[in-house]
């Protein structure tokens, strides 16, 4: 393989890695919804599939560092729904 492939391949496994993160989190809000939550479990299992197939990955390092931006991300939008919340909910 072509080491352009490789580092492609290496980037691609650190995102899923992210991708997976953020899914299981997302599974902990949609737990009252059944078919939000189904959704989210076939997502987590696409993704662990595809983790499969990449070489492995050489450092924990990004695990970490995805998994505290991951819940950055999903901080953020649960203050943003917050927020819509209330705009459409009448006064």
């Amino acid at each position: 393989m072509r080491i352009e492939t490789l580092n492609l391949l290496r980037l691609t496994g650190n995102e899923l890695v992210m991708i997976k993160t953020v899914l299981r989190n997302i599974r902990g809000f949609t737990e009252g919804f059944p078919d939000i939550s189904v959704i989210t479990e076939d997502l987590v299992e696409r993704v662990n599939d595809l983790i499969q197939y990449l070489p492995p990955l050489e450092s924990a390092d990004y695990v970490v560092t995805a998994e505290s931006e991951a819940k950055k991300i999903l901080e953020e939008a649960k203050i943003l729904a917050e927020e819509r919340l209330k705009e459409s909910m009448p006064s």
